[in-house]
Parts: C-alpha cells; structure tokens; sequence
C-alpha cells in the first residue's frame, strides 16, 4: 500500500511522465539514425553495456529524461529509441522509465544493473551534444561528451558500508543530489518488483 501511494506522489509532483506506461509508437516510429541525441543515447547504452558485461540482460533499469530535454528547436526523445535498440529496455517493460524534469536542465541517463547493484550515470548539457557533429558522437570519447559520468556499484549494502564516501559523492553539485535521488528511485522501483 505505501509504494502506491509514494507512486501517486511521484505522479502528482510531476516527477513520472504517466506516457512511462502506455507510450505509443507515434513518438518512436520515424526515427533518424543520424540525430545527435539518437546517437548519443546509442554511444552511452553501448558504455553502459560494456560497464556492467554480459550478465545485464533482464537485470537492466533506465531512468532519463531524454525526451523531456530540449536543445533550441532539437529533441532529445531519439535517444529513447537508441537506449530500447541497444538495451531491450522499454517503457512497456517498466524497465526504462524517463522522469520528467524542466525542459532546460542537463540531460541524464542513469543505468541500474538490478541484480548486482551497479551503475552508471552520466549527464551532460544538451546543446554540447547538438553542436558536435554527427558522424563524430559515435567515436568520440564519453568524457568529451559529458560533464559528469560515474561507474558505482550502489546496492544497499554497498551504500551503508561506504556512507560517508557516498555522502560526500552526493554532496557535490551538480551533479550529487540528481544521482542520489535516481539511486534512490531505482531501489524503489525495485522493492515494488520485488513485492509483487
């Protein structure tokens, strides 16, 4: 009963976009392989999967806000299209869930490996990824397109034995209490699964 009515918060605060349920292929049916955020949602799923190794699959979560994000006239919703291509994470699974969030703030993706605890976060500002050109988002270094990436394993008991490190982590802006409140997101997500 608790997780429905912490679910109904999150709704009501407009932190979930309710399309995170029933998102039709209207948005997702004529992408372009050659949009700058397609192919940094595919260069940042690729980094992710290469992370956490072959044993992600089915233990995978995302939370972004690609789609929401917005860069002048661009779109950042391609780079769903990517994340679901390399991950067979989806919105109709539950496992990639986009967060609303202001049009203007940095774009993030956050990668839960559910079975280990691991993940990978990464945000960067969306008009750095528009003004690099197309053909060279694929190989450029992930460093040279974000401003914040980190690789940490985050299960509970690995939060509670390094508190002060990851209160330290969480601590730093600006990108500190984002990545807290997604780590926080993904073990409640998580616990719902779980009690099902």
């Amino acid at each position: 009963m608790i997780p429905l009515i912490i679910l109904a918060l999150f709704l009501a605060k407009g932190l979930l976009c309710p399309h995170n349920w029933a998102w039709g292929d209207n948005k997702m049916g004529n992408y372009i392989k050659e949009d700058h955020f397609y192919l940094f949602g595919r260069r940042v799923a690729q980094e992710a999967i290469k992370k956490f190794g072959p044993d992600y699959n089915g233990h995978l979560l995302i939370l972004t806000n690609a789609g929401i994000v917005k860069t002048g006239e661009g779109d950042t919703s391609l780079a769903l299209e990517a994340l679901k291509q390399i991950t067979a994470c989806s919105p109709e699974k539950k496992s990639l869930i986009v967060i609303n969030s202001a049009i203007d703030q940095l774009l993030y993706f956050f990668f839960f490996q559910k079975k280990t605890g691991d993940s990978f976060f990464v945000q960067t500002e969306a008009p750095r990824v528009a003004s690099i050109p197309v053909g060279k988002i694929l190989s450029r270094d992930l460093s040279q397109l974000c401003c914040h990436i980190i690789f940490k394993n985050v299960s509970l008991g690995r939060l509670m034995a390094e508190a002060e490190e990851m209160a330290s982590i969480f601590a730093r802006q600006p990108y500190g209490k984002k990545w807290a409140s997604l780590i926080n997101f993904a073990h409640f997500c998580l616990k719902i699964r779980l009690q099902k």
